[in-house]
């Protein structure tokens, strides 16, 4: 016998704690606890229904019903000029205003451009590098020559847990919707305007993936075999009213509110400041720090007459995203408040004891509470001196898709 088990022998604690035979595990025995069955995979390239891709203009896809739709990703192409040396801070994602996923012209999910932030700042950090990379969230995105592409993927509740994943080749069809900008977050660094951008092309990669026929039959049976529709928890993303704000090279002394509006089941909150594109003479400076979000210094949450919380801005940037894995917090920003796309200063209100989005660990119901109101201090920006900018109230709410058993019909309500 070792000298750390005879010593262990002799401890009263550790006598204690083993005495728990129940919670004991043997991480030695061999054991096939999780094995997904083999299965196929292919990945599609979806052209737009009316096949013409421009700036300002809703463009739609078709999904196919080759499977289980486990993502989708927009893949865009642009080409630099001399007018695009310089660029905003959300570069490739700048051409993006918003993404609607359609069943029979009836909306499932709806992101907007800053809802898509939101969603990203919340990702751990080696996924929100990957995305930033892919979506050319740089200073120099296009440059001056050659054309570049950018990958964007969709970040939406069907995608972030395997068990929502849409079965395309049961449910009703679908239609993906993305609407983009007027492309103006470029700049040439020798003038004073910033200029539009056009679009070469954009197309979504979506894959699916496919069980064997008798595993596919079975999942059909298990979900719809009573011959009752199936509801799905999922989330979404709601905009509250949008307040316009004039930065400053001094700090605000006097709290800002945006009142929340939204009575869903909430398990998180978002707070995002921004400047404005700017549309007459600029400096790349301003470029560069405008449409990302910026600095705030306090924020408050009430509701009902009562101070839910008042904490510096510093707090729920680097340790408002508990876990309930390993390292106590899940997504704290770390550095990118030095990075082009400033996803740290993407504030969050977590009533989740997890930051985990595959779900919920937590929901405040905002029905029952009266004015819920977000308050919030700008912090100096003398870059954006003077520039406006605007203000947003964002919520991550919990919602129900049910789908109809005999037609694969998707409707989505708060209950059924």
């Amino acid at each position: 016998m070792d000298v750390l088990t005879a010593s262990n022998e002799n401890s009263a604690l550790i006598s204690t704690i083993n005495s728990a035979e129940q919670s004991q595990i043997l991480p030695f025995n061999y054991a096939l606890e999780k094995n997904i069955p083999a299965h196929g995979l292919q990945i599609v390239e979806h052209q737009t229904v009316s096949g013409s891709v421009s700036v300002s203009k809703s463009h739609d896809f078709d999904i196919n019903k080759y499977g289980y739709l486990r993502s989708l990703t927009i893949q865009m192409k642009a080409t630099g000029t001399a007018n695009t040396e310089k660029n905003c801070g959300s570069g490739g994602l700048g051409f993006i205003e918003s993404i609607e996923l359609l069943s029979s012209g009836r909306r499932l999910q709806y992101m907007s451009r800053d809802a898509y932030l939101c969603a990203l700042s919340d990702l751990p950090r080696d996924a929100r590098k990957t995305i930033e990379e892919g979506a050319l969230m740089t200073t120099g995105a296009l440059g001056v020559a050659g054309q570049k592409v950018f990958h964007i993927p969709i970040l939406m509740s069907f995608f972030d847990n395997v068990r929502n994943t849409v079965n395309a080749r049961f449910n009703e069809a679908l239609r993906l919707r993305i609407t983009t900008t007027a492309g103006l977050q470029f700049r040439d660094s020798g003038s004073g305007a910033q200029v539009a951008c056009a679009l070469d092309d954009m197309t979504v990669l979506a894959e699916y993936r496919r069980l064997p026929m008798p595993l596919d039959d079975k999942v059909v049976q298990e979900d719809f075999g009573d011959n009752q529709p199936l509801t799905k928890v999922l989330y979404d993303y709601s905009e509250e009213t949008v307040l316009a704000v004039t930065h400053s090279s001094t700090a605000d002394s006097v709290y800002k509110e945006i009142e929340i509006k939204d009575n869903g089941a909430v398990d998180a909150i978002f707070l995002i400041v921004k400047g404005d594109i700017q549309t007459g003479n600029s400096t790349d400076a301003i470029c560069v720090a405008s449409d990302k979000p910026v600095a705030v210094d306090e924020i408050k949450f009430t509701a009902s007459g009562q101070t839910i919380m008042e904490v510096p801005g510093r707090y729920l940037q680097f340790l408002g995203k508990r876990t309930l894995g390993a390292g106590f917090y899940g997504a704290g920003s770390m550095n990118d408040t030095n990075e082009v796309a400033g996803l740290g200063y993407v504030y969050k209100i977590q009533f989740g004891l997890d930051h985990d989005t595959r779900y919920f660990s937590n929901l405040a119901s905002m029905r029952e509470l009266n004015t819920p109101t977000i308050s919030f201090k700008l912090a100096a920006n003398s870059t954006l001196n003077a520039k406006t900018g605007t203000a947003k109230v964002i919520v991550r709410k919990a919602m129900l898709m049910t789908t109809d058993a005999g037609s694969g019909k998707n409707s989505v309500g708060v209950s059924n």
